[in-house]
């Protein structure tokens, strides 16, 4: 049911090393909507490297559980690779189709995860019936193109190098908004879908070298030659100057939809 493209081992953890510095303070946020406490049991549904799980386990502590879940090998192998110091249980599972009992879980969380499903429906469908009445949902989605600079950015250089397949896993990435998302939510059996916007300033590497290897991270940059990668960060880095800094690093301001709702 995924709509991104499968990732080799060496992909999952290039996009580990070059998504952290966004991902994680996203995560943070959505730990904090969700209210994850100490002894909670939370499930990360298309968990990734684990962002949201690891950010999870630590409010929980050693008295709470987290599992991660992941439909791709390759980024529940990764995932697996920060085990010291958190008691995570990683799964490769389809997210429609959980090996978790019913009412297992307090908190289910989503970091960007339902943007890589096809059908986002089933997988909501499939937390409700592992969450606990009194428990609850938060995800976050991306929040359009144009309201992202640097993701408009990423769509105008490959445009301009012709990556059609490239911007098409852009847009797939960020096609799911929180509008979609809260009516699929409600559709699904979930109550009190709510959604507010997050602006968070990431401070980024400026360099050309740093640049690239950040494309050559997301899903949509992972396919692209050496050579379009590097033209492709160029152009970014070009257009995003007015984000620049004195130390020559980037601080860029990323908006995502934080979504919350209740069974």
């Amino acid at each position: 049911m995924a709509t991104m493209p499968a990732y080799s081992p060496d992909d999952a953890a290039r996009y580990d090393r070059t998504a952290e510095p966004l991902m994680v303070p996203l995560a943070v946020v959505l730990a904090d909507a969700a209210q994850v406490r100490t002894e909670a049991a939370v499930l990360d549904v298309v968990c990734g490297p684990g962002f949201a799980a690891r950010v999870a386990a630590e409010r929980a502590g050693p008295m709470g559980t987290v599992v991660g879940v992941d439909p791709d090998a390759a980024m529940v192998q990764v995932a697996a690779g920060h085990g010291a110091g958190y008691a995570i249980e990683w799964l490769q599972a389809e997210p429609d189709r959980l090996p978790l009992p019913s009412d297992s879980q307090d908190v289910v969380l989503s970091l960007h995860g339902m943007t890589a499903l096809a059908q986002p429906r089933a997988a909501m469908a499939e937390a409700l019936r592992v969450v606990r009445q009194t428990g609850s949902f938060a995800a976050t989605v991306w929040s359009p193109i144009e309201a992202n600079p640097y993701l408009a950015a990423y769509q105008r250089a490959l445009t301009e190098q012709g990556a059609t397949e490239a911007v098409e896993v852009l847009r797939a990435a960020t096609g799911c908004g929180a509008e979609q998302l809260t009516g699929e939510l409600r559709a699904a059996g979930w109550h009190e879908p709510a959604r507010r916007e997050v602006t968070l300033r990431i401070r980024l590497a400026g360099t050309i070298a740093a640049a690239t290897e950040r494309l050559r991270g997301m899903p949509w940059g992972a396919r692209l030659s050496t050579d379009a990668a590097l033209e492709a960060a160029r152009s970014t880095l070009t257009q995003l100057t007015e984000f620049a800094e004195a130390d020559g690093s980037l601080v860029v301001p990323f908006r995502a939809q934080l979504v919350h709702a209740y069974p």
